[in-house]
């Protein structure tokens, strides 16, 4: 069941649009995570689902209930911000007790739920401390207890761990997936780190340039995006975008660019008949590039294999990323995992396979993945 549903929400601030027709949903217990850039509009969708901000257009159901025009308080969510959102002038008890005390638990109950919070989330000794007195994880701990305490029926986060450093983020990610667990609620989680997107979400909607630019799982967006912005957004590193031309070759349909010719796949054939496309955008996975000295690992060598440069080698723990010029001046990044093969060195001559069963294409005027055509 569907407990969160999304209704072509707009929002302008004075003559700025901000939030332009987004619609989704939430599925009952379901982790999605709201990833995109800074500005792109995935706050103020957040503050618009709790109440914080009222949208010009669309509407809202929480649980088939429309509450689109409900305060935070009626809506019965708990969230978590940024800031952490703690009263400085009170107590870490007193902050974990103040949403339960306006809700008109008793003092016995209240206890209890702080009690067992507190325990979970290993901050049982700082309940009689000012929340000033705090470092920056121990605040969002707090914070979460103040999730956790309640009986919401959604839970939403937003970018709480921005102002952590990377040991905390990791630690406070498990926190909030084992509240998450606990609950089994619908929940969302703002954030712009793709790491963090892809380590906790169920789906992800990418939210940029005022839109849902796609929403899937980490596998769909990376595999099959929507468009030229989450080719480009979503991967690190990204897709290769190329624009090429189209042509036939003794009967073979083929997408050069720079002088560089890549055969397509014959499926190709049957949507690319039903346009009028000369040119268009070819999409390149950097794992689909694949260095020579893997080619024995592979069950068959792809047919296209292709001369290149190396320009610069990035090696990441078992990952390495090798930028490449193919032909005069195509420069693409290639990602492969170490294996023990020594690496190469810059200005090395090397051949590269491209597997063109897994190339995309996309529209040059309107970005448009035509892969979905076949869909």
């Amino acid at each position: 069941m569907d407990e969160l549903e999304i209704q072509g929400l707009v929002k302008q601030f004075g003559s700025e649009l901000i939030i332009d027709g987004i619609s989704f949903y939430v599925r009952d217990g379901e982790f999605l995570v709201i990833l995109g850039p800074s500005g792109g509009g995935k706050s103020t969708l957040l503050r618009m689902i709790c109440g914080i901000e009222s949208p010009d257009k669309g509407r809202i159901f929480l649980k088939k209930r429309d509450i689109t025009t409900l305060t935070p308080q009626q809506r019965n969510v708990g969230m978590v911000f940024q800031d952490h959102g703690l009263y400085p002038h009170m107590n870490v008890y007193d902050n974990i007790a103040y949403g339960l005390q306006k809700k008109g638990l008793t003092r016995s109950e209240i206890k209890q739920r702080i009690q067992t919070a507190t325990d979970k989330l290993g901050i049982t000794s700082l309940i009689r401390q000012p929340a000033t007195t705090l470092s920056g994880g121990e605040q969002q701990r707090v914070a979460l207890a103040k999730v956790l305490v309640r009986d919401a029926d959604i839970y939403l986060y937003d970018e709480p761990f921005s102002n952590l450093d990377v040991r905390l983020r990791t630690q406070l990610r498990h926190e909030v997936l084992n509240v998450h667990r606990a609950k089994q609620r619908p929940s969302i989680f703002v954030t712009h780190d793709q790491n963090e997107a892809f380590t906790m979400a169920d789906r992800i909607a990418v939210v940029a340039q005022r839109r849902l630019q796609q929403i899937g799982t980490a596998e769909e967006l990376l595999q099959a995006p929507a468009n030229t912005f989450v080719a480009q957004f979503i991967g690190t590193p990204p897709t290769n975008l190329l624009r090429a031309q189209l042509s036939q070759i003794d009967g073979q349909l083929v997408a050069e660019h720079n002088g560089i010719v890549l055969p397509l796949p014959r499926y190709w054939r049957r949507v690319l008949k039903q346009t009028v496309y000369d040119t268009l955008i070819l999409g390149i996975r950097p794992t689909s590039i694949i260095p020579e000295w893997l080619f024995p690992q592979l069950e068959k060598v792809p047919s296209l294999i292709l001369p290149a440069t190396v320009r610069s080698v990035e090696s990441l723990y078992a990952e390495v990323n090798l930028t490449l010029t193919l032909g005069k001046d195509t420069v693409v990044t290639a990602t492969y995992q170490q294996g023990g093969d020594p690496l190469p060195t810059p200005g090395k001559n090397i051949r590269v396979a491209i597997e063109t069963a897994h190339l995309q294409l996309f529209d040059p005027t309107t970005g448009k993945s035509l892969n979905r055509l076949f869909t």
